[in-house]
This record gives structure tokens, C-alpha cells and sequence, in this order.
């Protein structure tokens, strides 16, 4: 018997390289969309259920940055009733997170992130925890830092992120995870990644301790302001160092 595999998000970097390695796996597999506001996630009225073994829920899917309060709201009240209605129906629930979403991050993605964490731990489900996922997109995470290092680069303030903190998860990482897991038995937090940036002419350039607070005080008043893509750039410059002069 083949296993099932509702998945939101399917049409995102992660969700298409899931759905490709899924698909490798011969799992059966099933698209969950979301309403125009992110107010809702409805599962199907599965009436074969008994041709299939298992039944997993996979939630990758979240709004685009910059992301309204509304949109926000109704994220994570869909997200919550999507993986109660799941646990209730007996299906498996992962939810794919990301590590920038913690050590010190301040945006509202990463809270989040952090938020749905508990969520689906506290129903009995699992948290997937990816780093940056390699991508050529413009639009990925991953190019993006690859662009701020560069920019940063070229005005010698290469030193304000911690760019070799960044860990890096391919698509041939998700394609082994899903190769050799039993994807419905997964509880707890699991991290994927293989490997980090390595930068290796980061400038040695410091700013001073005064400097440094106020970029980041500058950089959360933006994102709660929810002006342009500071939420954005706030989640991506998580890896900020500590070590500025004093």
C-alpha cells in the first residue's frame, strides 16, 4: 500500500523539491491551498482512504514577505486548525521550519516560525528545521544572502553578519532525509543541513558598539512598521555579530 502526502507550499522552492523527491519515492501526493488571505487550509474529503497505509501532512507553505498583519493573523490560526483537524483525522503532521528562524532573530517571521513550532510539538508532530535552501532563484533566501554579502562586500561591512553562520541545506539533502525516513513515525525537532558559507576574504572591518545597536534598533522599528521588506531583511541578517568594539 502507497503512503499519501497533503502538502501546502507546493508550488515554493521547498515544496517543489519535496514534491520531486516525494515523487522519486513513489509516494502518492496531494496539493493543500490556501485561501487568498492565508484565512484557511482545507484538507480533502478523502473517500479512498483505505487504499493508502499512511496519510502525512506536510506544511511548507507560509505568505510572501512583506507580510500584512492580516495575513499574519490568519497564517497562523489556518496553520493551528490545519494540524489540529490532521491529528484529529489521525494523520502524520510536519511542519518545515527554518534555523535562521531562532538564535537571536528578532522578525516576525521568525516568531512565527517559533509559535507554529510548539503548535505542532504540542499536538504530537514534527518540526523540520532547513537552513538556507540552495537555490538560483532570485526570489530564495539563499541568493539573497548570497546579494547582501556581496553589497556588504563592496563597502567593507562584510564584518556587521555573520555570513559563516548560515547553514546551508541542498536539495540533495531533502532527497536522502526523504529516502531513508519513515516520514509518518517523525516526532521532535530534526535539522537538515550539510554545510555553511564559506567566505573566506570577510573583511575585518568592526563597528562600534553604539553603531551596531542602533542598525539593528533601526532595522526592528522598520519591520514592525511592516515598511517595505525590512521583516525580510531583519530574518536575513539574523547572523549579525556580536563581537564589535567596545
Amino acid at each position: 500500500m502507497k503512503d499519501l502526502i497533503l502538502i501546502t507550499g507546493g508550488n515554493g522552492i521547498v515544496g517543489q523539491i519535496l514534491i520531486k523527491s516525494f515523487n522519486k519515492s513513489h509516494f502518492d501526493i496531494l496539493h493543500l491551498h490556501h485561501s487568498r488571505n492565508y484565512s484557511n487550509y482545507s484538507l480533502p474529503k478523502l473517500t479512498d482512504m483505505n487504499k493508502y497505509e499512511r496519510i502525512t501532512v506536510i506544511h511548507s507553505g507560509q505568505p510572501k514577505a512583506p507580510r500584512s498583519l492580516i495575513e499574519r493573523v490568519n497564517y497562523k490560526k489556518a496553520s493551528c486548525r490545519l494540524f489540529k483537524e490532521s491529528i484529529e483525522k489521525n494523520f502524520s503532521v510536519i511542519f518545515v521550519s527554518s534555523m535562521s528562524a531562532h538564535n537571536g532573530n528578532l522578525s516576525y517571521y521568525s516568531k512565527d516560525k517559533k509559535y507554529l513550532e510548539n503548535m505542532v510539538i504540542n499536538y504530537g508532530g514534527c518540526v523540520i528545521r532547513l537552513g538556507l535552501v540552495e537555490s538560483k532563484l532570485s526570489s530564495s533566501p539563499y541568493f539573497k544572502v548570497k546579494k547582501l554579502y556581496k553589497q556588504l562586500n563592496a563597502i567593507g561591512l562584510t564584518n556587521l553578519v555573520n555570513f559563516n553562520s548560515y547553514e546551508i541545506t541542498k536539495a540533495q539533502d531533502l532527497s536522502d532525509f526523504i529516502s531513508f525516513s519513515e516520514i509518518s513515525k517523525l516526532k521532535g525537532y530534526l535539522n537538515i543541513a550539510s554545510s555553511s558559507f564559506e567566505l573566506k576574504d570577510i573583511n575585518s572591518f568592526k563597528l562600534s558598539k553604539k553603531t551596531f545597536c542602533a542598525f539593528r534598533i533601526l532595522l526592528v522599528i522598520l519591520s514592525r512598521l511592516n515598511l517595505g521588506r525590512a521583516d525580510a531583511f531583519l530574518n536575513l541578517s539574523a547572523g549579525m555579530r556580536n563581537d564589535v568594539e567596545e
